[in-house]
């Protein structure tokens, strides 16, 4: 457990100290929600995240500074039905994660 504490702190401060760099971040809300997503595999089983916070991560990953983009909300896509079964609707998801 004193393993995971350590890499979870870690991990926050490299996410600070990339957010004042400039990259961008998302809020609690949406990383709880797309932490729930991957966590029950959705990612894995064929569903793309689109959007916003795609562009973020576009930006992120070739090292572009753009003005902040402010969403609420999610978006992801598939290009089929998704390769995975039994997994619970998307509110039993996310009430998992708070």
């Amino acid at each position: 457990m004193r393993d995971k504490i350590d890499v979870t702190n870690s991990t926050i401060a490299s996410i600070r100290l990339l957010a004042r760099a400039g990259f961008a971040t998302v809020d609690r809300k949406a990383y709880y929600t797309l932490a729930s997503l991957h966590n029950h595999g959705l990612f894995r089983a064929g569903a793309l995240l689109v959007g916003s916070h795609a562009y973020g991560v576009l930006l992120n990953a070739i090292g572009v500074r753009a003005v902040p983009y402010a969403t609420e909300d999610v978006d992801i896509a598939r290009r089929e039905a998704l390769a995975i079964s039994g997994i619970p609707g998307f509110l039993e998801m996310l009430r998992e994660q708070v």
